[in-house]
C-alpha cells in the first residue's frame, strides 16, 4: 500500500497547525511501516500511489481528488472545513450558491462549491471532530457514510519535555503565560497580552510574525510584559521546553478547526486555555485546562489566573491527553486505508 499525501501550494511556506498535521501524521505512519510521501505535484504521478490523502483549506481541492479519482486512485479528503453549525447556515449557503450559479453560471463557484465538491467526489472523508463532521453532513447530507473522525495527535516529545533547557536560555520558569502560534489577528493574540498584563503576568511570544503591523501592537501594548523569542523548530527541544517552562499556555484563536497548542501543552505537564471557537469538544477540566469564548475579556483573564495560581501538577496535566498520541491517532488512519483496500470493486 502506497499512500500519497497532497496540499495546496503554499501550505508549507509559512509554519502552522496543517504542515504539523502532515509532517507528523507522515512520520507517525511511517513507524507502522507505511509507505506515504508528500507528493510534489509539479514533479510526481498521482497514479505511483494506491491512495492519495487531500488535506485542503483552499479551492483547489477538489481538482486534486478528481483528478486521482480519474487516475484509478482511491481517495481521501480531509476539508478543513470552516465550521457550519445550524442548518439554517447550510441553507443559506445553499442558497447563496445556487442563486450566483444562476447568475453566472456553473463555471462559477464558490470556496464552498470547492468543498463540497471534494467531498462528493473523495471515497472517503476525514474530519478533525465531531463538529466538522456535523458541517459536512449539513452541507452534503449523503456524504454522512463516508465521513469518519480522525483527531490530531501529540508528539511523544511533549510528553517528555522539561522545562530545564529554556529556564537556563531564557532565566525563565513558571512564571509567565505562553503563546505558541503565528501571530496574527486570528490567533488573538492581542487579548491574551492585555489580559495577562491586567493580571500582573509576562507574555512568551514564539511562533512566525504573519501580521508584522499587529505584532507591533501586541508589543507596544504588552510594554515590558511581552517578549518576543522568536519561531523554533518543530518540535525541537527548546520548544517542547517552552511549554514545560510556561506557567499557562493560551490558544484564544477565533476560529480553529482543532487547536493543537494547549493539548501539547497538557502533555508537556502544563495548564492550558483554549478558544471555544474550536472543532473540539473536550470540556473545562479546572484548573488544568479551560475553554473562553475568544471576545470574553474578563473570561480570558479569569482563566489565566485560575491557570497561573493552580498547583504544578504535570501529571494531572498529561493525564488529560494521554490517549492523544499520534501512534494512536496513526493506528486510527491506517484502519480507514485498510478499509479503502478492501472495499470489493475498489479501483486500487
Amino acid at each position: 500500500m502506497k499512500i500519497g499525501f497532497t496540499t495546496f501550494a503554499t501550505a508549507f511556506q509559512q509554519r502552522g497547525g496543517l504542515e504539523v498535521q502532515i509532517r507528523a501524521t507522515q512520520a507517525a505512519l511511517r513507524q507502522l511501516g507505511v509507505d506515504v510521501n508528500i507528493v510534489d505535484l509539479p514533479n510526481d504521478r498521482l497514479s505511483n500511489y494506491n491512495i492519495i490523502h487531500h488535506f485542503s483549506k483552499s479551492q483547489e481541492g477538489f481538482r486534486v481528488i478528481e483528478a486521482a479519482s480519474k487516475l484509478g486512485c482511491a481517495t481521501v479528503f480531509s476539508p478543513l472545513i470552516p465550521f457550519v453549525d445550524t442548518q439554517i447556515e447550510a441553507l443559506k449557503i445553499k442558497l447563496v450558491c445556487y442563486t450566483l450559479h444562476k447568475t453566472l453560471g456553473r463555471d462559477f463557484m464558490t470556496r464552498w462549491d470547492t468543498y463540497t465538491e471534494g467531498i462528493k467526489k473523495a471515497d472517503l472523508v476525514c474530519a478533525l471532530t465531531n463538529r466538522e463532521r456535523s458541517t459536512i453532513t449539513r452541507l452534503v447530507p449523503e456524504a454522512g457514510p463516508k465521513v469518519r473522525v480522525v483527531p490530531n495527535g501529540i508528539g511523544q516529545e511533549f510528553f517528555m519535555a522539561s522545562e530545564i533547557k529554556f529556564g537556563e536560555k531564557y532565566g525563565m520558569r513558571g512564571d509567565f503565560v505562553l503563546s505558541a502560534s503565528s501571530i496574527e489577528p486570528n490567533k488573538n493574540i492581542l487579548r491574551t497580552v492585555r489580559a495577562a498584563k491586567a493580571e500582573g503576568y509576562r507574555v512568551v511570544l514564539v511562533g512566525s510574525i504573519g501580521d508584522e503591523a499587529y505584532y507591533n501592537r501586541c508589543l507596544v501594548e504588552g510594554g515590558d510584559n511581552v517578549r518576543y523569542v522568536g519561531e523554533m523548530p518543530y518540535p525541537s527541544s527548546l520548544l517542547t521546553s517552552a511549554y514545560a517552562a510556561a506557567g499557562a499556555v493560551v490558544l484564544a484563536s477565533f476560529s480553529e478547526a482543532f487547536g493543537l497548542v494547549p493539548f501539547e501543552a497538557l502533555a508537556a505537564g502544563t495548564p492550558s486555555i483554549l478558544t471555544n471557537a474550536s472543532g473540539v469538544d473536550t470540556p473545562t477540566s479546572l484548573p488544568w485546562f479551560q475553554r473562553v469564548a475568544p471576545d470574553d475579556d474578563q473570561g480570558l483573564r479569569r482563566a489565566i489566573r485560575i491557570a497561573m495560581e493552580a498547583p504544578r501538577d504535570r501529571e494531572s496535566c498529561r493525564a488529560l491527553v494521554q490517549d492523544m498520541s499520534w501512534s494512536s491517532v496513526s493506528k486510527k488512519l491506517l484502519g480507514l486505508y485498510e478499509e479503502l483496500m478492501r472495499r470489493e470493486g475498489g479501483r486500487i
